[in-house]
């Protein structure tokens, strides 16, 4: 598997992790139909699949979530959730670097 491939993937590790700690509701809505599968940072733009990346959304909220540009309402909602749950949460350091995690 292609280091990408695999620093983007969302392991089962990480998937039950996020969906324990969003209480297994959408963290949007709180919807009790939803998979802990949504990438903050797309996992097209180089996303990492680690528990400060994800989030659990119902298919709505993630389409929604996918569909808005980055400075949208959704968007500000996740950062301000993240931030509650990691202080030193960077949007900056969600993204994969070929050269390793402190890479530019």
């Amino acid at each position: 598997m292609h280091r990408q491939t695999k620093a983007t993937s969302i392991s089962s590790k990480t998937k039950a992790e996020v969906y324990a700690r969003d209480f297994r509701r959408c963290v949007l809505c709180g919807s009790i139909y939803a998979g802990p599968h949504c990438h903050f940072v797309r996992r097209s733009q180089g996303g990492l699949g680690i528990p400060e990346n994800i989030w659990t959304g119902c298919q709505t909220c993630h389409e929604a979530f996918d569909s808005e540009s980055t400075d949208g309402p959704l968007h500000n909602q996740m950062r301000e959730y993240f931030r509650k749950l990691y202080p030193d949460w960077n949007e900056g350091k969600m993204k994969y670097r070929k050269d390793g995690p402190n890479a530019q």
